[in-house]
């Protein structure tokens, strides 16, 4: 008795098992969410130069900002610097999973080069801080991660 099942009929059965998965894939990547990270990605690169002056300004402190993550607070302390300049700039949360759970906020510290911010805008999990600060003449840059859970 001879098998209707012939080599024929497997590789047409293969080829449309592949055919198939190709489709699948198509789908599910036409699915994905895509975002870049700025929409202006080539404006922002052309003013790098000034960022890259900022992290070198940051680098040379003896003492670099630090940040700890209490409760529903994030505690941050700058390094004291010569003079009684305040301190002020902008603090950018970026959060890798969720565009929409980005923001910025301005800032000015205490005399004592103290600040406080409430996390309750920040949703559980991991975000990019991005400080970008003024004190006196001088303006500095840094970053750091920090996790609210």
């Amino acid at each position: 008795m001879e098998s209707k099942f012939n080599w024929g009929w497997k590789i047409a059965l293969l080829y449309t098992s592949f055919v198939c998965f190709m489709l699948f894939l198509g789908y599910k990547a036409s699915k994905e969410k895509v975002e870049l990270v700025t929409e202006n990605y080539y404006d922002e690169e052309l003013k790098y130069q000034g960022h890259i002056d900022k992290i070198q300004l940051k680098d040379s402190l003896h003492v670099k900002p630090d940040w700890q993550v209490s409760g529903n607070k994030i505690a941050m302390l700058f390094p004291q610097k010569n003079g009684t300049e305040g301190i002020t700039g902008n603090i950018h949360f970026y959060c890798p999973s969720d565009e929409k759970s980005d923001f910025t906020l301005p800032f000015t510290a205490t005399p004592e080069k103290q600040l406080s911010i409430s996390s309750n805008k920040l949703h559980h999990g991991t975000y990019k801080m991005q400080i970008d600060w003024k004190q006196g003449k001088s303006d500095f840059y840094t970053e750091g991660v920090v996790t609210v859970k």
